[in-house]
């Protein structure tokens, strides 16, 4: 009887906790290895914007388009996303590919964030990388003036992979 009792509690426990996992994951998949694209890995930190220094368990939800700069059905409803929740140093990370631009449009590609934490104003801004083709000067100087940009800097690792690194600052 008690092997019975324990195995009940294993089946349904097992998925409480998979899904308390899930609640506080630090690294999030926003397109799995089956997305057509080019590999992306982000890693970033979210610092209170006034000292600098981290913030734990925020929010971080990431959206963005696929390699054909297509979302699905619309914006409103992306296939690709993904919640993480910083680590006690403020640290995420996630795995993607590079998004495109709109078909037929000179935008910037992107990745869209929507960042919360509490005791903080939430934070909407978009990712955009150093090396876009559509990132002219004029419109360089616009994204590094505007505090719901992050301007990245892309590389590619040894594998192959893109890295680029996105730091969110949070407002009280």
């Amino acid at each position: 009887l008690r092997r019975i009792a324990n195995a009940l509690a294993v089946v349904f426990l097992m998925p409480l906790g998979a899904m308390a996992e899930q609640q506080t994951a630090w690294r999030g998949e926003v397109a799995d290895s089956s997305e057509t694209g080019e590999r992306l890995f982000v890693t970033g930190r979210v610092l209170d914007k006034a000292t600098g220094k981290p913030v734990s368990g925020a929010e971080v939800y990431v959206y963005q388009a696929d390699a054909k700069g297509i979302y699905g059905e619309s914006p409103r409803t992306p296939r690709l996303k993904a919640t993480m929740y910083t680590r006690s140093d403020g640290t995420y990370e996630f795995t993607s590919i590079r998004p495109g631009s709109y078909p037929n449009e000179k935008i910037l590609a992107h990745a869209h964030y929507v960042v919360y934490a509490d005791g903080y104003k939430e934070w909407q801004g978009e990712l955009v990388f150093e090396d876009d083709p559509y990132l002219t000067p004029a419109r360089r100087a616009e994204v590094v003036a505007d505090p719901s940009m992050i301007l990245s800097p892309i590389t590619r690792n040894a594998k192959g992979v893109w890295q680029a690194r996105a730091d969110v600052r949070l407002a009280k």
